[in-house]
């Protein structure tokens, strides 16, 4: 249930939905070697160290949300992170990956990265 199941999961999504999941996807792995991935409540999470974000993609529209599993500890220089009533996890509501979304979308990524490193289990 690792990589090849979040690529056969990715893959039965329809365009341009399946293009936004593929970058997200290219951009959370190419952040640092050692996140793994598998899929989870049936859609595709990453860990580091733990749980670090996941891919949820609309039902109603061709975007996605990232949420990030600590998100609440996150600092969101960017204002992108909504709370969306939950304790703990932020998300970023993506449904075209510009560039400029995109920079404040990798630093997250690296935030979260860097906080996941410092956390004491």
């Amino acid at each position: 249930m690792g990589k090849e199941a979040v690529q056969i999961f990715i893959f039965n999504l329809e365009t341009p939905q399946r293009e936004i999941l593929e970058e997200l996807r290219y951009q959370i792995l190419s952040c640092h070697p050692e996140i793994t991935e598998k899929i989870a409540y049936g859609i595709p999470f990453f860990y580091f160290r733990g749980p670090l974000c996941y891919l949820n993609p609309h039902k109603k529209d061709s975007g996605c949300d990232i949420g990030f599993y600590w998100g609440k500890f996150l600092p969101d220089a960017a204002g992108i992170l909504e709370e969306k009533n939950r304790k703990q996890v932020r998300t970023i509501n993506i449904n075209d990956f510009q560039s400029t979304q995109k920079k404040a979308v990798v630093e997250t990524i690296r935030t979260a990265i860097k906080f996941n490193s410092e956390r004491k289990n």
